[in-house]
């Protein structure tokens, strides 16, 4: 396994832990899809959004795509919340009913689009640390 991947892997996986505990007491004190297991689906959705993103950005970047990197990555970290919404609408729950789960949506996606762009940033520069 790639340090680089390994690196920015964790970076992303300690944001992602460090805002699940922020919103932490929201949860617990939210029932319905805000509740702690909302927010443990959410948090794992994009942990495993975040790993597999950073691992096909730094794919493509080494074989000299970086905008392919970018795109792909942004799909990747896109599509899960947006389906989660998609499903929402679809089976009629109004965001009144789940605004706490969406919250933690905007959050989540807001910090990983942060830190992965950060990092992408720094990748295209040509440094290697974080």
């Amino acid at each position: 396994m790639d340090r680089s991947f390994v690196r920015s892997a964790m970076v992303l996986t300690m944001c992602i832990l460090a805002t699940a505990a922020l919103l932490l007491p929201v949860a617990l004190r939210e029932s319905g899809t805000g509740n702690l297991a909302g927010l443990a689906f959410v948090t794992l959705m994009f942990l495993a959004s975040a790993w597999i993103s950073e691992a096909v950005s730094i794919r493509f970047h080494r074989t000299g795509s970086p905008l392919v990197a970018m795109g792909l990555a942004m799909a990747i970290r896109t599509i899960p919340p947006l389906l989660v919404c998609f499903y929402l609408a679809a089976r009629g729950y109004s965001g009144r009913e789940n605004f706490a789960l969406i919250g933690y949506l905007f959050a989540f996606y807001f910090v990983t689009l942060v830190v992965e762009t950060r990092l992408a940033v720094k990748r295209g520069s040509g440094h290697n640390s974080n």
